[in-house]
């Protein structure tokens, strides 16, 4: 839903820089790729109810690491995103109006939940760095490789959040680009692996199946 969402976005931006006539195709299709972009997005809102649960119960694991700095931005990182998921939920509810919102109802509310997403990816960005800085300079391209798709995917995250609260105004054509390369990136990491072969198998595995890969939160 994401891709498609964002895909619309792009869309969008792309047809704006052409300025298009009133009523003319490309204004007609601008006009359909908002309403998709719009009921996808209320969509994808609406699903996330719950979900700072698990991220709330990761702080104390964090708490415990034994590098301060490790700890620090990683406990950041999800006390920002679990607060940016809660906001959200006050934006929605106020654009519903089951809560007063005032004059700008949920619009401040949404994206006072952007910023707190855009700190927490930052610091997604500088946590994947400091793990490359860290490997042992032996190591193989395949140990680096997860660690800088993960820093570009925050850093894709980060040009998106910090557009839509107002920290960093871009374009929409340069959002939904963003928006689809990160959704493409976590979209690939959930597709089914292909088991391995028994040739494929390393000496002491007794199962075919691939190993797993923990997806960030």
């Amino acid at each position: 839903a994401r891709i498609f969402q964002y895909g619309s976005r792009a869309l969008i931006g792309l047809i704006a820089l052409h300025q298009p006539v009133k009523g003319s195709a490309l204004a007609e299709l601008q006009e359909h790729a908002r309403t998709l972009m719009s009921n996808l997005s209320l969509a994808r809102r609406t699903h996330r109810w719950g979900k700072e649960i698990p991220v709330i119960q990761g702080i104390p694991a964090s708490l415990r690491l034994k590098n301060p700095i490790d700890s620090f931005l990683e406990v950041v990182q999800k006390v920002t995103l679990a607060g940016y998921i809660i906001t959200d939920h006050v934006g929605l509810l106020k654009t519903w109006k089951m809560i007063r919102g005032g004059k700008s109802g949920g619009v401040t509310t949404s994206k006072l939940a952007m910023k707190f997403c855009c700190i927490s990816c930052a610091c997604g960005v500088i946590l994947q760095f400091r793990k490359m800085l860290g490997l042992h300079p032996d190591g193989k391209p395949k140990d680096i490789y997860p660690l800088m798709e993960l820093a570009f995917r925050h850093f894709l995250l980060v040009v998106q959040t910090s557009h839509f609260a107002d920290w960093f105004i871009t374009h929409d054509a340069v959002v939904g680009c963003a928006g689809v390369m990160s959704a493409t990136i976590d979209a690939k990491n959930q597709w089914p692996r292909k088991p391995i072969t028994d040739a494929q198998k390393p000496t002491g595995t007794t199962t075919g199946e691939a190993p797993r890969t923990v997806r960030p939160s």
